[in-house]
């Protein structure tokens, strides 16, 4: 048998109670190394580096977050030559000789425009290291969609959409698996909730100010953190998605308001993208408001769909979802979280008419894709979803 030679690195990731006989450096054959330490490490490995990544994202999104808001240099206008704008160089080998493309301020203010052509702008990490990549490689679709100029796809803005739609799928790739896993975790969670609901009422105190209070939500709190564990839930997991969906909200929201094509065209050739549903219903109705308010008519209905969808999906992967009727103890935070949900979907809604047109024909596509997506995982969870025996069937109609 060989010897190798080993350096401990139980140290870092075991607790400390177990390392107590621990060496720093020890002897071990290589045919007696266990296997799950390989596992172990791999496990911490990912768990690392996940909290790395996460925590990379939180840093760009407060980035994001805080430089939009004190900073003006950053600031997008609906105005094509105002403001923070994507395009392509005036001068050198990228210039196109179209005004729609290429970067000029229309107004005499310096200060008011600032170009985004090169990787060599200071406008910080969020925009250079994600917007610029993806402005690029938007402008460059809009481009090759174009065909020649005045053509049917440039006048009627179908270059942009297509764009778009691009943008949107390869935006959807992304996500998809995360999405998948976050459900999969929340189905596992709603397969153990009556359980955990049990252990929830067991500790329940007469009110908060006894002195046994602490104790009790300690001693719950570790309980239910080993019934996690023991079935593997993950009760954070749909949180996850936040720092993957919302750095690809900020990324699209600016692409789709600083791009200067994008601020030029106009849908059917009439509809420009870079206005506000809002204000035109509201300013020129007789003229363009009313296709705005028709395009608003269609929009809402399917995010509004689209929000309400996953509910309606985990309802028939899970018939006594909303609540159990035959139980002593029902969700306390069923009622708040449904409030959650609605105002979230109002607010979303609302955003339809507030947004840039350009925008709101994103989230339209999306939504469109969301309601496929769903399905798609709806049908992958419901063939992973463990069947139950007519016995198992009958004892939770009785609450057991």
């Amino acid at each position: 048998m060989f010897l190798e030679f080993k350096f401990n690195l139980d140290w870092l990731f075991k607790p400390t109670d177990t390392q107590k006989n621990k060496k720093l450096f020890t002897f071990s054959s290589v045919d007696k190394e266990n296997k799950n330490n390989y596992k172990f490490y791999l496990k911490q490995l990912f768990k690392w580096l996940k909290i790395c990544v996460y925590s990379f994202s939180f840093l760009m999104i407060s980035w994001s977050f805080f430089q939009s808001l004190f900073t003006s240099y950053v600031s997008y206008s609906r105005e094509v030559g105002v403001g923070l704008e994507a395009g392509y160089s005036v001068i050198g080998k990228d210039k196109t000789g179209d005004l729609r493309y290429d970067t000029l301020p229309w107004t005499p203010n310096p200060w008011a425009y600032w170009p985004l052509v090169d990787s060599s702008g200071g406008f910080g990490p969020f925009i250079m290291w994600f917007v610029y990549p993806f402005s690029r490689a938007f402008l460059w679709l809009i481009w090759k969609f174009m065909g020649t100029k005045d053509s049917v796809t440039d006048k009627m803005g179908f270059n942009v959409i297509f764009a778009i739609l691009v943008v949107l799928v390869i935006m959807k790739s992304i996500v998809f698996l995360t999405t998948l896993r976050a459900q999969y975790y929340s189905d596992k969670q709603q397969r153990h909730k009556r359980n955990i609901a049990l252990i929830n009422a067991k500790y329940e105190s007469t009110g908060k100010g006894s002195e046994d209070w602490r104790q009790l939500s300690m001693l719950r709190q570790q309980e239910i953190n080993k019934y996690n564990k023991k079935h593997k839930l993950k009760p954070l997991a749909p949180l996850e998605n936040f720092f993957i969906n919302t750095p690809i909200f900020l990324i699209v929201f600016r692409l789709m308001t600083i791009t200067r094509p994008v601020k030029s065209a106009k849908l059917f050739g009439v509809m420009p993208l870079s206005n506000t549903p809002a204000h035109i219903i509201f300013s020129e109705f007789l003229s363009l408001g009313w296709m705005y308010l028709i395009m608003c008519l269609i929009i809402i209905p399917v995010n509004y769909f689209n929000q309400r969808f996953p509910t309606m999906l985990m309802k028939r992967r899970f018939p006594d979802y909303t609540a159990d009727s035959n139980l002593s103890f029902r969700n306390v935070n069923l009622g708040s979280s449904k409030k959650i949900q609605n105002i979230m979907t109002v607010m979303f809604m609302l955003f339809s008419f507030f947004w840039s047109t350009s925008l709101a024909i994103y989230y339209f596509f999306n939504s469109l894709l969301n309601i496929f997506s769903n399905y798609c995982i709806h049908l992958i969870l419901k063939k992973w979803k463990p069947q139950d025996s007519s016995l198992t069937r009958k004892l939770r109609v009785l609450g057991i």
